[in-house]
């Protein structure tokens, strides 16, 4: 996809940020398991459930406009 105008841009960063959040959500759960700190691990899990919720609501805004929910590949710098 390439970037002509802010609608593509506003979705491109959207699909961006869902697709930190998936990572995060892989993430976390390793982090929880590699802690012995039980209010770490508390901790990770209640930002493991906000991050979810985030993923979510960004993947709803994209379904919304019809975009994909996958990160796309551009080069955004022209060259």
């Amino acid at each position: 996809m390439t970037i002509s105008n802010f609608r593509d841009m506003y979705l491109t960063e959207l699909q961006e940020a869902r697709s930190v959040e998936t990572q995060l959500v892989e993430a976390l759960p390793r982090m929880r398991q590699a802690t012995t700190d039980p209010s770490l691990r508390q901790v990770i899990e209640s930002h493991l459930a906000v991050t979810q919720a985030h993923r979510d609501r960004v993947g709803a805004i994209l379904n919304g406009h019809g975009a994909a929910l996958s990160e796309h590949e551009t080069n955004r710098c022209g060259g």
